[in-house]
């Protein structure tokens, strides 16, 4: 986990990244594969189980459930931190 602060360009890249991926919102559409939730749904990703004898076995359900939120998780994240720097900005006093 990084320490740093989020500066405004870490935040403007994490917001165009957003902006490009498929849009969503995305779902855990059954063991581990992630689909748009459109007509035409298309997989995005697939979250492995894994293999005991190479790695331990992964929470496919929650890896999943965390994957199809994302897209749609970040983008209010990105809008609550827009939200606070506004309300910070408004009350900071110049000298």
């Amino acid at each position: 986990m990084h320490s740093e602060l989020l500066s405004d360009d870490d935040l403007a890249e994490i917001k165009r990244r957003v902006e490009r991926a498929t849009p969503g919102p995305w779902i855990h559409a059954s063991e581990g594969i992630i689909e748009t939730k459109n007509p035409h749904r298309r997989i995005l990703a697939m979250a492995c189980r894994g293999s005991d004898r190479v790695i331990p076995s992964l929470p496919v359900a929650d890896n999943g459930a965390f994957i199809s939120h994302a897209r749609t998780d970040i983008q209010r994240l990105i809008a609550e931190v827009e939200r606070l720097r506004a309300m910070l900005n408004g009350h900071v006093k110049h000298d």
